[in-house]
């Protein structure tokens, strides 16, 4: 174990625990190697000891003891936590094993923290009743107890305006009597859950004295006395206003803004439950139509012509297919039907009946526009194996092209002769191996920047794949390939030594204030070693857990919650940084933010292209500013493309600003020579050519 190496010495230095380092000997005797300054003041020794065994070094009382302690260490390999009392001092010592590259325990890490003060505040809080009277009185939660029927025993002034009870009130109700009825089993589950023993947090509806309905943050903590629960502690936020912003935004962010109907991601989660209802037996169609030619409609009439047609278009749809299938807008001119037919057969009418619509002349002040459609239909069985949602929506994409290909305004059916991208993925598999093994990958960086200074705050590090024969292949069609074959995780450790590395050397050329942000995938983090991996990274390169940040999509954080939620816990702990990407396009998790341990939101570029245009767009992208900065979270507009987006982002009070209006993504040459060298150029108020943001 290299002290100079790993710089631990003034590491140590700056902490205000007592941090003793003892090297392992080959006799298995305990050799002090360093102490901090704390060990110095605390406990009164000198360099004199370094090299001293335990039983040199130490008061000759507690040579047994601390022998035993660091035996324990050797022998089982895990960490020892023990406490003890000495001249009314009470300590809390931490033995962590180092091990070299072999596996054997070399050195043994004991930091001591005197948690005196905190051990006599809980005594006398335990004790205190004017102190638990004050907390109770004064806290801006409603907070009350509960006996073990749930009936009320106190109750703080805050609880009485959110609940809308007097005393005399409260003593007559339980508070299972104000819940509203649909959130009644959670409540009692959660109650009994407290009841035996755990700490709970959960919402819930109820209904207060005057009859208004309220929406509540409730903690539930068992009510302890001689080790006996005796009722239940209850804390309650009122999040009446705070729900119902949640709630619109999500309906917002869930309807297609022209038309009303369901949005792609909304269609994508329909799908998904509709796959997983028929996994057995019956079927799932899912049709996906496109207008032929209806860009050259809009480049002719104008845009505002184009919303009319597609809004008379989405009602036809409405009328001659809503009783047999679910209709969503997925693109511009790109609609998506999903049904359960009995077979195949029960679709042979599609194209009739699109045919006839079709057949009628659209109506559009004072002019008609004749349009035709091509449609892709995909049939899943119960036998079926494909089961991914983005998977059956490409089959009926892939068979909607093979219409157009075939001569526009026809129906095809999906068949295994179109599934070219199966034969592809498989190509880019094998060629991603081998160039992992040569080290073929690149990385690039794009900066992210304060959006009132201009201040370089971080740089994205963007995979990059230049093949030797089909040139550059884009991240969006390697990337999942690398999750799904399993590379991910080589592709990740690549990105993660790359800029680690950079940075490393951008911070030994004086730039200290900036940190690198790294893509994640779920993949990586159910990986159980992750988290070690990190750490040894950030080791070998000499920083610290916040000078990265890590990014996870939305969506994926959103439909693998349960898998993920410890991981992330574990990462803010270690204390990275975590940003929340593409956020936006997963309603679901705006009830679940504020229990994620993100530090950070990534608005999703669709927002930032349509803010200029769709007012509601600017409502939705204003409220996630705003719902960002009451938790306290760093909003980052991803995307931004024109001096006219970023105007709007900077006077909506987005704290952080990315995209192509700034620079593309460059080489970490570029990076250092144009931002790190030269930080005039970080001004927000630059020009730069206009374009589209890479992934």
């Amino acid at each position: 174990m290299d002290l100079n190496q790993w710089d631990i010495k003034s590491f140590a230095n700056m902490m205000s625990d007592a941090v003793f380092i003892m090297g392992v000997d080959q006799e298995e005797r305990f050799v002090y190697a360093f102490i901090n300054n704390t060990c110095k003041k605390r406990f009164g020794y000198t360099e004199d000891i370094i090299g001293k065994t335990i039983e040199e070094g130490a008061n000759p009382e507690m040579v047994d003891y601390l022998n035993h302690r660091y035996q324990e260490v050797l022998k089982t390999g895990e960490t020892v936590i023990y406490s003890d009392t000495v001249h009314g001092r009470i300590d809390e010592t931490k033995l962590d094993p180092v091990r070299n590259s072999a596996g054997d325990i070399t050195h043994i890490i004991a930091v001591t923290r005197n948690i005196t003060t905190i051990e006599n505040q809980r005594q006398a809080l335990l004790r205190s009743n004017q102190r638990y009277q004050s907390l109770f009185d004064y806290n801006k939660s409603g907070i009350f107890e509960l006996d073990k029927n749930g009936r009320f025993i106190s109750l703080n002034p805050s609880g009485t305006m959110i609940l809308g009870m007097d005393e005399k009130e409260m003593m007559q109700n339980s508070f299972h009597s104000i819940v509203c009825m649909e959130d009644l089993p959670q409540v009692s589950e959660m109650f009994q859950r407290s009841l035996d023993g755990e700490t709970v947090d959960y919402q819930t509806a109820i209904i207060d004295a005057n009859g208004d309905r309220k929406r509540l943050d409730v903690t539930h903590v068992p009510m302890i006395v001689d080790y006996e629960v005796v009722g239940v502690y209850g804390i309650a936020r009122d999040i009446t206003s705070e729900h119902r912003q949640k709630k619109q935004i999500e309906d917002l962010a869930n309807q297609d803004q022209l038309t009303g109907m369901p949005n792609r991601s909304a269609m994508k989660r329909k799908l998904k439950e509709k796959l997983r209802s028929h996994q057995k037996d019956g079927y799932v169609a899912v049709l996906v139509l496109d207008v032929d030619d209806f860009k050259l409609i809009n480049d002719s009439v104008g845009h505002d012509q184009g919303d009319e047609l597609i809004l008379e278009l989405s009602k036809r749809l409405d009328q001659a297919f809503s009783k047999r299938f679910d209709i969503g807008r997925i693109g511009g001119d790109e609609f998506m039907m999903i049904g359960h037919p009995k077979s195949r057969g029960d679709l042979t009418d599609i194209s009739g009946i699109l045919d006839h619509l079709f057949s009628e002349p659209f109506h559009i002040e004072n002019r008609n526009y004749y349009l035709k459609s091509s449609c892709g239909i995909t049939v899943v069985n119960g036998h079926n194996h494909q089961r991914i949602p983005e998977d059956v929506m490409k089959q009926a994409e892939m068979a909607m092209y093979s219409s157009k290909k075939r001569g526009r305004g026809l129906t095809t059916f999906y068949d295994e002769s179109m599934n070219e991208a199966s034969r592809r993925m498989l190509f880019l598999e094998q060629e991603l191996q081998l160039i992992l093994q040569e080290r073929g990958l690149f990385v690039h960086y794009q900066p992210i920047l304060d959006a009132r200074t201009g201040q370089i705050k971080s740089f994205e590090a963007l995979v990059r794949w230049h093949h030797r024969q089909e040139g550059a292949i884009s991240p969006s069609e390697f990337i999942p390939v690398a999750e799904e074959s399993g590379l991910i995780h080589q592709v990740g450790e690549f990105v993660l030594d790359e800029s680690l590395s950079m940075l490393t050397k951008w911070r030994k050329a004086g730039h200290q204030d900036i940190r690198i942000s790294i893509n994640i995938s779920v993949k990586q983090l159910e990986d159980r070693s992750l988290l070690t991996m990190i750490q040894q990274k950030l080791d070998h390169y000499g920083l610290l857990p916040h000078d990265i940040e890590l990014e996870i999509t939305e969506t994926v954080v959103m439909e693998n919650i349960d898998k993920v939620r410890h991981t992330l816990d574990l990462l803010q702990d270690k204390g990275i940084y975590l940003s929340i990407d593409d956020f936006g396009t997963g309603y679901s998790s705006m009830s679940s933010l504020n229990r994620l341990p993100f530090h950070t939101i990534k608005i999703d570029r669709s927002f930032i292209t349509d803010v200029m245009y769709v007012s509601k767009s600017r409502a939705i992208l204003r409220s996630m500013i705003q719902l960002a900065s009451e938790m306290g979270m760093t909003t980052i507009a991803e995307g931004v493309e024109t001096k006219e987006q970023f105007d709007i982002l900077r006077t909506e009070g987005v704290s952080e600003v990315q995209g192509f209006y700034f620079t593309k993504p460059v080489t970490a040459c570029e990076a250092e020579e144009k931002w790190l060298k030269n930080p005039e150029n970080s001004r927000v108020t630059m020009g730069v050519k206009q374009g589209k943001d890479s992934v």
